[in-house]
This record gives structure tokens, sequence and C-alpha cells, in this order.
């Protein structure tokens, strides 16, 4: 550099490549790390999820296997802190099924897991011969009671939804009747 012979140290070289190689400049963004986990959920069967995505049939459309088209998709709506979420917990990955949720939406969201024997999100059955009801908030699990039967556990469980959350996220259509109950107003 000093005797004229050289334009650089070697910083514009490696400017230069970066510039050549960088796609879209988000891959240190938690945009980008949400979707890599999409997809990693959907397609590597060593992810801790996997189980939960990807062997339950659940995927995203081609398209997304670029994270621009991806970006394209789904920038609106989204802000630091936010993770993709899948407003129907049984349908793919994509545009019109996705939107950006807090953790706590997130965690009001969950469908059934495979390890759910209940077959009710929110209940399960105790060692003790009774029925549990339970929801988590804000990071916070609350224990609803313990119940005789199972349905005054759903009962209970779709009481606290209704007041913590506004609505109430029922999944097991066989329930549903338990859901007019509660809107009907079963008292407290």
């Amino acid at each position: 550099v000093n005797s004229g012979l050289t334009r650089s140290c070697g910083c514009l070289n490696r400017k230069l490549a970066a510039k050549r190689t960088t796609t879209h400049g988000k891959s240190k963004t938690s945009l980008y790390n949400s979707w890599r986990g999409m997809r990693e959920r959907c397609d590597n069967p060593n992810h801790k999820s996997y189980a939960n995505y990807g062997a339950r049939g659940i995927t995203y459309p081609p398209r997304w296997r670029k994270f621009e088209n991806f970006l394209e998709d789904m920038v609106d709506g989204y802000s630091e802190g936010l993770e993709i979420e899948r407003k129907n917990y049984d349908e793919n990955y994509s545009k019109e099924n996705c939107c950006w949720a807090d953790d706590q939406r997130q965690a009001y969201n969950q469908g059934f897991r495979l390890d759910n024997k209940s077959g009710d999100v929110g209940v399960r059955f105790t060692k003790t011969g009774l029925w549990q009801a339970y929801i988590s908030k804000d990071r916070k699990f609350y224990d609803l009671g313990n119940y005789r039967s199972k349905k005054d556990a759903i009962i209970t469980r779709l009481k606290a939804e209704l007041k913590l959350y506004g609505d109430v996220k029922t999944i097991n259509k066989a329930h549903e009747y338990l859901l007019q109950e509660v809107t009907n107003g079963i008292p407290d």
C-alpha cells in the first residue's frame, strides 16, 4: 500500500468477496432463524421437534425452500421477538395459514403433542386417579385443579382459556358440545 504497487491491504478483497457471496444479508437475523427452524422441524428427522412436524406430514410450500421467497410472503406483520405460527395446527405452513405470534400465543396454540394420552389439550389423567386441568400463560404454569370426571376438567380448562386468552381453542371435535355449555354460561 505504501509503495503504491498495491491498492488495498486485503480488506477490499474481503469486502468484494462478501458482496459477491451475499444473497439477502439476513442470515444473522431472528427472521432468518425462524425460517430455518421451520425447515428443520419439517425436514430433519434428527431435530428434537420433528415428531410433531415432519413426522406428522407438516410441510411448507416448495417456493419457501429459498429464504427470499419466504421473506417476500411473510415479512408483513413481522417484528422482532415474534415467531412463525400456523393458525391451524393440523395444516401445513403457508402464507394463508401462517402469521407471526409471541411466545404466549404460541404456547396457547399448541395442538396435541404425540405424548398426549388424554386427547384434550391441558387435561391429563394423574397417578392418583383424577383428571388434572392446567394451562400456561406468560411462561407460567397454572394448575387448575383435579377432578373426578374428565368432563369437569375439560370445562375448567375451557373457562381458563376464555379468561386468559379471550377465546377457546377446542381441538377435540368430540368435546365441542362442552364449549357450548361453557359459552352459554355454566357457573364457575
